[in-house]
């Protein structure tokens, strides 16, 4: 029995033993953990978030203040570069408009090759000039014959005096192209000695601003009875 009773008491002290080195162990691997994340939590600093650096929104999620004005930064970068294209645009059209209405006026003067003329003056084709009345132009007349009072009226013995207007084209020869009669047609033959007459008269060539012109003149032609 004393054998059986020593047996069983080393037993247990064996058993209790065991449990006190093991509890040992544990609780140096629980010290060694403890220590470990020590030096972890020493070695890696938080990180510092300001209230200034977020911005709340009304469903209580944070957003970074950086985030959203470097978005901000960017659409108006856009914006800007957008608008710039556009005013390059506008000056690059408002130079070709002005070039273009530099042009026109170059070919006009250059057809023209003179100031704005007056109103009775205006430009046939080719290069001359014609003026409706002899107005602001200087001219000169080499020869110039005066009508004949016609046979006609004098075999019926007529006594008045007559006056026939006329309208007569000086051309660039200085000779008379065209005759028209402003007044009243006569079967007297007054006509006829005027387109006589007008036929031997000269004009010494016209220029108006050193350009060939075309004049138009009006003139009384008076018969009196001899």
């Amino acid at each position: 029995m004393k054998k059986i009773i020593l047996i069983v008491t080393l037993a247990h002290f064996l058993l209790f033993f065991q449990g006190f080195i093991f509890s040992k162990k544990n609780l140096k691997v629980e010290n060694i953990k403890q220590k470990s994340e020590l030096v972890i939590k020493i070695g890696s600093k938080p990180k510092k978030q300001s209230l200034s650096n977020l911005n709340t929104k009304n469903n209580n999620e944070t957003v970074p203040i950086k985030k959203t004005v470097k978005k901000n930064n960017k659409s108006k970068i856009k914006n800007n570069k957008k608008l710039e294209k556009i005013r390059k645009k506008e000056k690059k059209e408002e130079s070709e408009n002005k070039k273009e209405n530099e042009n026109h006026i170059k070919e006009k003067n250059t057809q023209n090759n003179s100031p704005e003329l007056p109103s009775n003056i205006s430009r046939i084709q080719g290069d001359g000039l014609l003026a409706n009345s002899s107005k602001g132009i200087e001219y000169e007349i080499i020869r110039e014959f005066s009508p004949k009072y016609p046979k006609k009226a004098q075999f019926l013995r007529l006594k008045k005096t007559i006056t026939i207007k006329v309208r007569f084209l000086v051309g660039n020869s200085g000779l008379i192209k065209k005759i028209e009669f402003l007044s009243e047609k006569n079967s007297l033959g007054f006509e006829e000695e005027i387109k006589i007459a007008l036929k031997k008269w000269k004009f010494k060539p016209i220029f108006y601003k050193n350009e060939p012109i075309e004049v138009y003149f009006q003139k009384n032609f008076t018969f009196k009875p001899q």
